[in-house]
Formats: structure tokens, C-alpha cells, sequence
């Protein structure tokens, strides 16, 4: 190839990456948010995440929306998860060109509790990695072991979250977090309709795996550490 031609697709790709990281910038505004709370009551819980589909039952559909159109979340049980934060996605692609669902959950988050709340044994024995996998869609989180599978059972103690904030606050607060930091997010596991069709399911069980185990929540409030967010 001639200069020009390398000089062309140098600044093409420089072109395409700016307006990629201009369109994140303007969404995710990483701006310091303001914290609601200081919590005095701590250390955050390291057990299973809390369902109680009880204290939704009836609730009523409603509406969120990502910037032009309409999505339902439709309640599925009251939840709150917390433990260690292990992981972040935000890579679905230019934002203003994915679908619906990519839009109204930005963001997935990854949280370990129980035996797997220690960050010295996730270090050590596992690496983790978080994407969307553009072929089908999905978004994924990744344990591979380090050591040969050592305590295989711990396998069923974290988890991929799809994060449907409820504003822009609880968002920045999520993209400010720090891989280790202490976390909790209380919400609503949610259903998700678009145009009158079923779009996306969460989960509601610890024990799946694969597609369409991880859980689609609609996250009111947020502990990172010892600041509430809200």
C-alpha cells in the first residue's frame, strides 16, 4: 500500500474511535455523583442475593424510555444483591445504533458473595472478563480458572447483573465503582416488552448457567463501600 492509503484507514479508524468514545462520553457521564447517604451499618452482607417475588406481586407495569422510544419492564420479585464488585461491560457498540435493550441497560455489573467475597482468592485463582458477544447478542461474564478448577463449587457464587438504572445518578455511580469495592444494588428483577413483544427475561435463580441465567434488574439504589446512592 502507498502512504496515503495507510494515512486513509489510520484516520478512519482514529475518526470511528472518536465518535464511538464521544457517544459513551455523552451517555456515560462519569462525573463524581452525589451521594444520598452515608450507611453506618456495615460491613455489606457477603450472602446470596435476596428474592422476594411476594412484595411485587401486582405490581403494575411501567415505562422506561431511551431517549425516543418506550420499553415495559414488567415487576418480576423485589431483589438485592451485594457482595465484591468484580467486573464492569459497557462495550455493546456505538449506543445510539444498538437495539432497545442495550439502550435502557447500559451496563452490566459483576458481583461475587459468599465464599467467592474474598479478593485475595478471586486474584488468585480466577481471571474474569466481561463482553457482548455481537454475533447473538448476548453479554457475558467469564470465571476461568487460573489453577486447574480449583473449588468448583464456588462456580454458583457470582453473578452477570444487566443493569437497568433507574436515573442517571445510580448510572454514574455503577461506572465509578472500583473492581473490589464493596457493593450492594436494591431493586426489582425485571421482564422486558418492547412494541407490545417479550424482548428480554431475567433470571430468577441463583443455580442456572448459560444464556439467559444472568438477571435483568431494575436498580433504584446503590452502596458502594459506605456511600448510598439514589
Amino acid at each position: 500500500m502507498q502512504w496515503t492509503t495507510y494515512l486513509t484507514l489510520f484516520l478512519m479508524i482514529a475518526a470511528g474511535s472518536l465518535f464511538i468514545g464521544w457517544d459513551d462520553m455523552q451517555f456515560y457521564n462519569s462525573i463524581k455523583p452525589p451521594v444520598a447517604a452515608f450507611e453506618t451499618e456495615l460491613p455489606i452482607s457477603y450472602e446470596a442475593p435476596y428474592q422476594d417475588a411476594l412484595t411485587v406481586r401486582g405490581a403494575a407495569p411501567f415505562s422506561v424510555y431511551d431517549g425516543e422510544r418506550e420499553a415495559v419492564l414488567i415487576p418480576r420479585a423485589a431483589y438485592e444483591i451485594s457482595g465484591l464488585f468484580i467486573g464492569r461491560n459497557t462495550n455493546f457498540g456505538i449506543r445510539k445504533f444498538n437495539g432497545i435493550f442495550d439502550r435502557i441497560s447500559p451496563v452490566d455489573i459483576g458481583i461475587a458473595w459468599g465464599r467467592n467475597a474474598d479478593k485475595e482468592f478471586i486474584a488468585k485463582n480466577y481471571s474474569i472478563a466481561m463482553e457482548k458477544d455481537f454475533t447473538d447478542g448476548g453479554r457475558f461474564l467469564y470465571i476461568d480458572s487460573k489453577r486447574g478448577n480449583p473449588e468448583d463449587v464456588y462456580k454458583l457464587e457470582y453473578s452477570n447483573t444487566h443493569v437497568i438504572p433507574a436515573d442517571k445518578n445510580i448510572l454514574n455511580a455503577l461506572m465509578n465503582a472500583q473492581i473490589y469495592d464493596e457493593i450492594q444494588m436494591t431493586g426489582m428483577l425485571v421482564d422486558v416488552e418492547f412494541n407490545g413483544k417479550l424482548i428480554a427475561e431475567t433470571s430468577l435463580s441463583r443455580y442456572d448457567e448459560g444464556d439467559g441465567a444472568c438477571e435483568i434488574m431494575y436498580v433504584s439504589e446503590v452502596l458502594i463501600n459506605n456511600k448510598i446512592y439514589r
